[in-house]
């Protein structure tokens, strides 16, 4: 049987795929993708043997040949290959043990096994689904995914994101012990739904998706897929499954006070720039910096390495407001939650200063909106405690 298709076409949707496969494990056949030929489209499957499988496909010139067949390859060896050919029609005829390419300069051949063993997941009718334009899914991701640790021994549903869909936004939601974002996108649903994907997929997402185009989101009860509508000029569609992981995503909601007794407007590039220099002057340990509420023109920020008798201290200009407080934080949790915020001014909104402070925009209302809750933490050996 024979088929031909457009060489860098077929390149570019087996590198796409080949991304989530991974180079070593145990078993040979799951560092393989699988081809299942038909009459319009090559459809390419790649899997990472932990729940991701991702599958597109490729149109087809030509065809002779009387039924499908499955075959699976090494997709390093046909990628490669593939994309160091010009852009042009070759020619696959599919043999017993092998799939022989001829191009204009020559031909070469690749060993393949039965592709009926490759193990796929089965088509599921979603329950839920929701459409999100490219970029806003990403930022949403991106944004989430800086507070997510792996620690899948200890308390796997805190190594996952929660993409929360309510009735008038979308919300994505990361936790970890020293912080949390959440990132909401103005996408309505008829009703609400929660899908949990583990940090791996979110990691492989933001790869991969088309920020240019919407993405469509299935709730498929099992497993999460996400569609990458027509568009791209890399592949016109792409599919990718996610096992979900099985249990109840905490209610994060819940973390995040209701009333505020005093808040910290201030330029986030400022403070980023005072974090980054007090950084070199704090306990590697703690990773703890101090901040002061002076009055209500000024806070002074304080970094301190007791063991190598370092300390730094600046005083930056905001706006303070309620109660003159004094609390302690992670200097890298900080610095990463406005790395991802947008806006020119940031307010701290304080409960207490031994409660989760909520850290949000404080301009308009944007598309995206970050908000994110980071702990107070004891510094060790600072008479400053928070008070």
């Amino acid at each position: 049987m024979k088929i031909t298709v457009n060489s860098k076409d077929f390149a570019d949707r087996i590198s796409a795929v080949g991304k989530i496969i991974p180079d070593k494990r145990t078993l040979p056949a799951l560092t393989k993708m699988l081809l299942n030929i038909t009459a319009e489209h090559i459809y390419i499957t790649g899997s990472n043997g932990d729940g991701i499988t991702v599958m597109t496909s490729v149109a087809v010139n030509s065809f002779d040949f009387q039924e499908n067949v499955k075959v699976c390859v090494d997709y390093k060896v046909l990628g490669n290959a593939l994309k160091g050919i010009p852009s042009q029609v070759v020619e696959l005829e599919i043999k017993s043990i092998s799939i022989i390419v001829s191009h204009m300069s020559g031909c070469f051949s690749i060993a393949t096994s039965n592709g009926d063993e490759y193990i796929v997941p089965k088509a599921v009718t979603p329950v839920h689904t929701t459409v999100v334009p490219g970029e806003q899914l990403i930022k949403g991701i991106t944004s989430t995914s800086s507070c997510i640790i792996e620690d899948l021994k200890y308390r796997p549903i805190m190594s996952c994101m929660c993409i929360d869909q309510r009735t008038d936004k979308l919300a994505f939601a990361g936790f970890n012990t020293k912080s949390g974002m959440i990132c909401t996108v103005p996408v309505e649903s008829k009703e609400p739904w929660k899908i949990i994907v583990p940090i791996a997929a979110t990691k492989f997402l933001k790869g991969v998706l088309n920020k240019k185009s919407a993405v469509r989101i299935d709730d498929c009860e099992t497993h999460a897929r996400f569609t990458c509508s027509i568009g791209s000029e890399v592949m016109s569609s792409m599919s990718i499954s996610i096992q979900m992981l099985e249990g109840k995503y905490p209610p994060y909601e819940k973390t995040i006070p209701s009333e505020y007794t005093a808040s910290i407007t201030f330029d986030r590039s400022t403070i980023t720039n005072v974090l980054d220099r007090i950084s070199n002057f704090i306990d590697e340990a703690s990773g703890l910096v101090s901040i002061t509420m002076v009055d209500s023109n000024n806070v002074s920020i304080e970094g301190r390495d007791v063991v190598n008798a370092n300390e730094a201290v600046e005083k930056v200009t905001c706006d303070c407001t309620g109660n003159m407080y004094t609390f302690n934080v992670n200097c890298k949790a900080l610095h990463d939650i406005l790395k991802e915020m947008t806006s020119t001014d940031v307010m701290l909104s304080i409960a207490r200063p031994d409660k989760g402070i909520l850290i949000s925009s404080a301009s308009a209302a944007e598309d995206v909106e970050l908000r994110s809750l980071i702990m107070p933490m004891v510094y060790p050996n600072n008479p400053n405690q928070a008070q």
